[in-house]
């Protein structure tokens, strides 16, 4: 740290400050394994499989966050993810985020799914957020239009999340809490001799989490 002057608003007053040089650690994650399943008789061309998850913690020095997601189980079968934070909106303590997942369940369905969600900071430890969420399901032409009806689900929802923990990704000791409700309304288009349908939906979560060290390089969980 330095300690500097700016000016001096009497023989005894001064203003100054103190100046902190910093060094950004490593924000990118990146975890992946692939593999490959050669054709058969029932199928053209092989199949590329597994699981590639890439994390930018802090884009461009910015504290900004990117993440994107792809996971293929079989041919037909995959989830797609992407999601953004936009940190300090209006330099007030707000990060917004939106999120975007997709899948694709063999010649079924697709889902879709787009959350926004909104956390203010009301602390360093505690944070209250509110969120909008949309998804959608439709069925794949062919078998699945004929045996899933099209569906439309929205909901809106509000959180609070207190976080002690000295890490987040090895922490010794603290705790972490986290409780959601949201609600909302699922409509479900009619399909044969199904009709159509309008519901109402609540949801609830809890999560909470707990580390104290026992002794050197061991802690309860």
């Amino acid at each position: 740290p330095t300690l500097y002057l700016t000016r001096a608003d009497s023989d005894t007053l001064y203003s100054g400050g103190l100046q902190i040089r910093v060094q950004e650690g490593r924000t990118i994650t990146f975890d992946g394994i692939l593999g490959y399943v050669p054709s058969s008789a029932s199928q053209k061309g092989g199949t590329v499989t597994g699981s590639i998850a890439l994390q930018f913690s802090n884009l461009f020095g910015t504290a900004r966050k990117l993440s994107v997601r792809w996971f293929r189980e079989v041919a037909m079968t995959q989830e797609v993810e992407v999601g953004y934070t936009e940190p300090w909106v209006a330099s007030a303590p707000l990060n917004a985020s939106v999120k975007l997942w997709q899948r694709r369940q063999d010649s079924t369905y697709i889902r879709t799914r787009v959350d926004i969600v909104a956390e203010y900071m009301l602390t360093e430890e505690f944070s209250a957020s509110g969120s909008f969420s949309v998804t959608t399901v439709h069925g794949i032409e062919g078998y699945g239009q004929r045996t899933i009806p099209q569906s439309r689900a929205t909901t809106f929802g509000v959180a609070v999340t207190y976080d002690t923990r000295n890490s987040i990704s090895t922490p010794t000791e603290g705790f972490y809490y986290y409780t959601e409700y949201a609600t909302g309304q699922k409509s479900q288009a009619a399909l044969s001799a199904t009709p159509a349908v309008k519901n109402t939906m609540q949801r609830v979560v809890a999560d909470g989490l707990y580390y104290q060290r026992i002794f050197s390089r061991q802690v309860l969980s």
